[in-house]
């Protein structure tokens, strides 16, 4: 935080600590696309890890993450952070989702239905009581830190309470931000033709 890099554009120059080849990278790419930014203009530092140890030893100046994970580390050890977030600057698309082979969904639908409506109840009980949520985990995973948990967890809880979630209901996803979604990965090359949305995602099964 004490660099003040608080806007794309303040990275122009600066040192990124990027995996480069991590889904992250690939974000970083669309986001310096869409403020126009080339790449060059930056400084690209490889990392094959996710610690922010280069970071607090002031061998990055930034790097890529989840607002989650690497900021909360870093807070934990009594610094400041400023987070820039990729959809505050329009690369607003889906990341971690539950994914079914359609052949399996055919064959064994109701395992599908139960499974989503399991996963829906718990982080739904989790939303609404955090501090249970965190002693729950914590208990699973006594070699996690509880301090970092609920600080990650706190990061988590607007993400999951997302003006999405409010308009669609919980686990529910949008055609609009599946269009941006892949619109994105066309444009980076990752896809090589686009499909049409409603073949990319269901409500139906919640």
């Amino acid at each position: 935080a004490a660099k003040g890099l608080t806007e794309p554009r303040h990275l122009v120059g600066k040192r990124i600590g990027v995996n480069i080849g991590g889904t992250k990278y690939r974000e970083f790419q669309a986001l310096l696309k869409k403020v126009g930014i080339a790449e060059d203009e930056i400084q690209l530092m490889g990392m094959t890890e996710s610690s922010p140890a280069p970071l607090l030893a002031d061998k990055v100046d930034a790097m890529l993450g989840y607002t989650e994970d690497q900021p909360v580390t870093v807070e934990l050890r009594g610094e400041n952070v400023n987070r820039i977030a990729l959809s505050d600057h329009g690369i607003d698309i889906y990341s971690t989702n539950l994914i079914v082979n359609e052949a399996y969904l055919r064959s064994d639908q109701a395992v599908v239905e139960r499974f989503l409506k399991a996963s829906m109840k718990g982080w739904s009980e989790a939303v609404r009581n955090p501090e249970k949520a965190v002693q729950a985990y914590t208990a699973e995973r006594p070699e996690s830190d509880r301090a970092f948990n609920e600080a990650n967890f706190t990061q988590l809880i607007p993400i999951l309470t997302s003006p999405d979630v409010e308009a669609t209901g919980f686990g529910a996803q949008t055609a609009q931000r599946w269009a941006n979604t892949q619109d994105i990965l066309f444009d980076l090359g990752m896809i090589e033709a686009k499909v049409n949305i409603d073949q990319l995602f269901t409500n139906a099964l919640r």
